[in-house]
């Protein structure tokens, strides 16, 4: 059921005047004496606040949802302001002729707020002796707080258990008969004391089974006979369900110490090994932290020392290794040299002892320089690395015997021509004589140049 399912029609099955509703809202809206009028306590309270607090907000939204809305507020109620029409009192607005009883409520609402204290709301519902005696106790010094709590519990159960109100005192407004009421009287109270519904339930079911005995004799008995049993087997099965808890509660404490100690023998090998492990683990790393520093120091102060020192014997190995191997081609390259060069001297020698041949030896000279070409130079080359064991690579120590070569014949060259000059001076000390006997001189120059 709904929070406003109560303030409606459907409940009620009343009318309430609507143009008691619009004056209540219009002049005493300010106060929310129209919710109440519409059996709603708890939106009373809101729109009360609300109002003290907003400037009359509600006030003026309600006042205008009765003057302007009417239909609407007729079929589906009043509006909570920005949350829309909520169903407050709808339906009970819709008739123009209202029953009989349509403002007992707000007299009740009324009575328990501003006379509760004297017991106006007991009077009002025709419970006279209750009223009376509150207000004995009211008066009264002695008993004055009894009358103060009494109000004050009539007071919330009015705004927050209306429904129980409205059961309460339903014949005083005009409210259906609760459903309860209309049960035997022991469900009815069991109803309004729900401790006792066991004992009520037992009697019940004692009163049923005597009557069905009564009526159905056979059937009365079978009934007694299976509640016999059920009884019976009843406490039996909640013996049987105690002692399995309790079996299993035993067998539970009794493996826990196991648990615990094997948790516990668990846990002390974990520490040992923790505490075996720590200290050899704090041993690493403290030679690693001693020793760490000691080896940077060493680094840092013999490496620059050390690096150059490395680095010149590296540098000396490698010239030398190439130093060794350009001697070694330069050896070998050297004994080719020399051989050739005796050849050739051994040649220039046999040539010069021979007289004969010595005057042939500008036109030997003549035929070695013209044999000296780029393609014997490079023959002689290519000769020379298929030697050294197929490498092609030019030397020029090669070269260097060429020309060796080469100057020598023009050694023996100029030796030739000084040769020539000595005999051409006796010659002249010779011819003097015959030139001036014969009055002619020999002319040796050579002949001028002409163009051919």
């Amino acid at each position: 059921m709904g929070i406003f399912d109560r303030t409606q029609y459907s409940y009620w099955k009343t009318n309430q005047s609507y143009n008691l509703f619009w004056i209540l809202s219009v002049l005493g809206g300010i106060l929310a004496l129209d919710h109440l009028y519409l059996r709603s306590p708890i939106t009373f309270l809101a729109k009360l606040i609300v109002n003290i607090f907003g400037l009359g907000i509600w006030w003026i939204y309600d006042a205008t949802q009765a003057s302007f809305n009417k239909d609407v507020v007729k079929m589906y109620g009043l509006g909570i302001p920005g949350m829309g029409p909520m169903g407050i009192g709808a339906g009970s607005l819709a008739s123009d002729k209202p029953d009989p009883k349509h403002a007992t409520f707000l007299v009740y609402s009324l009575a328990v707020i501003f006379g509760g204290l004297f017991g106006v709301d007991s009077f009002v519902t025709g419970d006279k002796q209750t009223g009376l005696i509150r207000l004995i106790c009211l008066i009264s010094v002695i008993f004055t707080p009894i009358a103060i709590v009494i109000w004050l519990f009539k007071m919330g159960k009015f705004f927050f258990k209306t429904e129980s109100v409205i059961e309460q005192y339903w014949e005083y407004f005009g409210a259906p008969k609760p459903e309860h009421l209309s049960k035997p009287f022991l469900e009815q109270l069991g109803h309004k004391f729900p401790f006792l519904q066991g004992i009520i339930g037992f009697f019940t079911n004692m009163k049923s089974t005597v009557t069905n005995l009564a009526e159905h004799p056979l059937s009365g008995f079978d009934k007694i006979k299976a509640d016999t049993e059920a009884a019976i087997t009843a406490p039996i099965r909640k013996v049987s369900n105690a002692v399995s808890s309790v079996t299993s509660a035993i067998e539970r404490d009794a493996e826990l110490p196991f648990i615990k100690a094997e948790n516990a023998l668990s846990g002390i090998t974990g520490k040992i090994e923790k505490e075996i492990e720590l200290p050899i683990t704090k041993g690493e790393a403290f030679i690693k932290d001693a020793l760490g520093p000691v080896q940077n120091a060493i680094q840092s102060t013999i490496g620059p020392i050390v690096q150059p020192i490395t680095s010149s014997i590296q540098g000396a190995e490698q010239v030398a290794q190439e130093a060794l191997s350009t001697t070694d081609h330069a050896i070998a390259l050297g004994k080719e040299g020399l051989q050739t060069v005796k050849n050739l001297g051994e040649g220039a020698i046999n040539a010069l002892k021979s007289v004969g041949q010595l005057a042939a030896l500008p036109g030997v000279a003549a035929t070695a320089f013209s044999s000296v070409t780029p393609e014997a130079l490079k023959e002689a080359a290519a000769s020379t690395s298929l030697q050294q064991g197929g490498q092609q690579q030019q030397t020029p120590y090669l070269v260097y015997a060429f020309i060796g070569t080469i100057a020598l014949i023009a050694v023996s060259g100029l030796v030739k021509t000084y040769q020539r000059l000595r005999q051409n001076k006796k010659q002249d000390g010779k011819q003097s004589t015959t030139v001036a006997a014969n009055g002619q001189k020999r002319d040796d120059t050579p002949p001028e140049p002409r163009a051919v």
